[in-house]
């Protein structure tokens, strides 16, 4: 009777170790099932957010086509080397000038370190080792560099450059070299020229800014908006359109430094 007694408590001892010991790990999986469901449901609320987002945005710029047309064709998503050189071309036509070459050239990326301190030329993706990976943490805005001689008058010059400044291209004049000429063309200095035709040398930088890739939680924060800035664009556009200011009279140098 005094065993009966005894292994009665000794059975529910071993059966609630037992339940413990196959139920306890299957809570635990229920529980961190639980929050990973959670956490899948807040990333599918984030994600519809942005689905909804995304379909609001399309309808402001399909409303806004002309801003949006303007904008990609003032800073676009590729490199168009064609459309710059036809530009540059009729431009000097316009203006009056003989271009006489032109060139044009990726501007070089600069050196990118990993954690480890070693260096990588990013131009140059056969040196990069296997698997490396460059992050990218916004759009960056890439340049073309464009190499361009001509000949022609000092007002042609000008005329051409204020052209270029109007652009409706993102472009920055980097440096301008003008020289007279004789009259077989080659450049001199110090002598009076036997004409007033010039050479110019000017180098221009034309921007563009290259789509990413994103995906996951690195989306862009424009995606969590319903709304795009187009506070710039008037800005802009003024900028392209008005004319550059005329100096005055106390500011106002040769009208043709060039000749006596």
């Amino acid at each position: 009777m005094r065993l009966k007694i005894f292994f009665a408590p000794l059975v529910f001892l071993i059966a609630g170790v037992i339940a413990i010991w196959y139920v306890w790990p299957t809570i635990l999986e229920i529980q961190t099932r639980s929050l990973e469901l959670s956490t899948s449901k807040d990333k599918l609320n984030s994600t519809l957010e942005r689905k909804d987002n995304l379909e609001t945005l399309k309808g402001i710029l399909d409303r806004n086509k002309e801003k949006e047309d303007f904008i990609l064709s003032y800073l676009p998503s590729a490199r168009n080397e064609e459309k710059i050189v036809d530009g540059l071309n009729y431009l000097a036509t316009d203006s009056g000038l003989s271009l006489i070459n032109i060139a044009v050239e990726e501007e070089r990326l600069p050196l990118i370190q990993d954690e480890l301190g070693n260096t990588y030329d990013p131009n140059n993706t056969a040196s990069l080792p296997e698997g490396t990976v460059i992050p990218v943490v916004a759009p960056q805005t890439r340049f073309l560099i464009v190499k361009a001689n001509a000949t022609g008058k000092y007002e042609n010059v000008k005329m051409f450059l204020n052209q270029v400044y109007r652009m409706e291209m993102l472009n920055k004049v980097n440096s301008l070299e003008v020289k007279k000429v004789s009259i077989g063309g080659a450049p001199v200095e110090g002598e009076q020229a036997a004409s007033d035709t010039l050479t110019a040398t000017v180098e221009i930088k034309f921007g563009y800014l290259p789509s990413i890739h994103e995906e996951g939680e690195s989306l862009s924060p424009v995606f969590s908006s319903k709304e795009i800035n187009f506070s710039q664009y008037q800005r802009l556009k003024d900028f392209v359109t008005e004319k550059i200011p005329d100096l005055d009279e106390g500011q106002k140098g040769k009208s043709n430094p060039f000749l006596p």
